[in-house]
């Protein structure tokens, strides 16, 4: 069927990928546009549409090709990664098509189901968002090491459900954290206060009123299992996220 000509084209792009030199990277120097060049985008979606990924009829399309191109442009900038997505893309297509309708599934590619692109957007969202991680994973990958830091403290101590976090405790845990290292300096409890505050303007710890600035009280807007994803990349915010017992 129509699905396994789908994965059976990607194995033969990815092999041929896999032995040339050329073209496994994305390119993601941007040209200036003005000067009648390409985007990295562009460039992009022409390295996977020049794979016949998107044919007459399509097998994936076009808006799918684009989104996941201006993806893995802007992240690792390896065709490679594209294809992969792509893969996953027709496999999330092909349990929709079988759930939608399973006696066409063990027919031919002549379903009506099959007159569009059989891999969509839909589809391609989701395998992306798998890949790349929810906004707000993104979000905590934009952070700067301190900032990642002060979550994770934050993170564990309500997982562990200890007492109430208040900021005067917080900085003490990441005071603690950041000795345990053995090569990480704590920031002053100034500079700290305005870690505190750039998360909570970015909506991933929320600090109530208090009369007292160190009485006040955190709570952590985000889940522990996307600050840990976010942060899986830095050795010691993952090994500090993986002691949570």
């Amino acid at each position: 069927d129509i699905i396994a000509i789908i994965k059976s084209r990607l194995d033969d792009v990815y092999a041929t990928v896999m032995d040339t030199s050329e073209g496994v990277a994305v390119n993601r120097k941007s040209t200036d546009s003005g000067k009648g060049g390409v985007s990295d985008t562009d460039q992009a979606t022409q390295s996977l549409a020049s794979l016949k990924l998107v044919e007459c009829p399509p097998l994936i399309e076009t808006p799918a090709i684009e989104l996941c191109a201006r993806k893995v442009s802007a992240s690792t900038g390896d065709l490679r990664k594209a294809l992969d997505i792509c893969r996953q893309a027709v496999e999330y297509a092909e349990q929709d098509y079988k759930k939608q309708s399973p006696a066409a599934s063990r027919a031919n590619s002549s379903s009506p189901l099959f007159t569009a692109s059989p891999v969509t957007i839909v589809h391609m969202l989701k395998v992306l968002q798998s890949a790349f991680g929810t906004p707000t994973v993104t979000k905590i990958r934009g952070l700067n090491f301190h900032q990642k830091l002060v979550l994770c403290t934050a993170a564990l101590h309500t997982s562990q459900k200890r007492t109430a976090l208040t900021l005067g405790k917080l900085y003490d845990v990441y005071d603690a954290q950041c000795k345990s290292t053995g090569s990480v300096s704590a920031v002053s409890r100034l500079e700290f206060f305005d870690l505190v505050t750039a998360l909570e303007s970015f909506g991933l710890l929320n600090v109530a009123a208090s009369r007292s600035e160190l009485s006040r009280r955190v709570t952590l807007s985000v889940q522990f299992s996307e600050l840990a994803h976010a942060v899986q990349d830095t050795h010691i915010l993952n090994t500090l996220m993986g002691d949570q017992d």
